[in-house]
């Protein structure tokens, strides 16, 4: 799988003790992702600059997170969770951080929250510019 990662579509609701199997229905190059669309250099971990460490969506915001990028996709609430990665992220601001694997959207979409593993690191917040679909 190399630099790719796997984005699954949703599972049907769980009954009682039912087994969940995700299925491929996309992936995204990372690699390719951060060429075509890095608008600054980031310095990040060493030998681990396309390692996905974090994810979260809201109804209409995606995004993702590598050590030293966050990228950032709108979408209706009609299009697929995985269909969004066709189409060109936003390069989202972050700021480097030891081990950078944490990543949580406000809950509207309007900004997202970035924390280094650890004790007593500081909490950081970047707010995302509204864009018309």
């Amino acid at each position: 799988m190399g630099n790719r990662r796997w984005c699954s579509g949703p599972p049907p609701p769980p009954a009682g003790d039912q087994h969940i199997v995700l299925e491929a229905v996309a992936d995204t190059d990372v690699k390719s992702l951060i060429a075509e669309h890095q608008t600054r250099d980031i310095v990040s971990a060493p030998g681990k600059p396309f390692l996905i460490t974090a994810a979260d969506s809201t109804t209409d915001t995606v995004a993702i997170r590598t050590y030293g990028h966050v990228w950032i996709w709108r979408r209706s609430p009609d299009v697929p969770l995985w269909a969004v990665f066709a189409g060109p992220p936003c390069e989202g601001a972050t700021v480097l951080e030891r081990q950078g694997e944490a990543l949580a959207l406000t809950p509207v979409g309007t900004g997202y929250f970035t924390v280094s593993e650890g004790t007593n690191r500081m909490l950081n917040r970047f707010d995302v510019n509204p864009v018309d679909n």
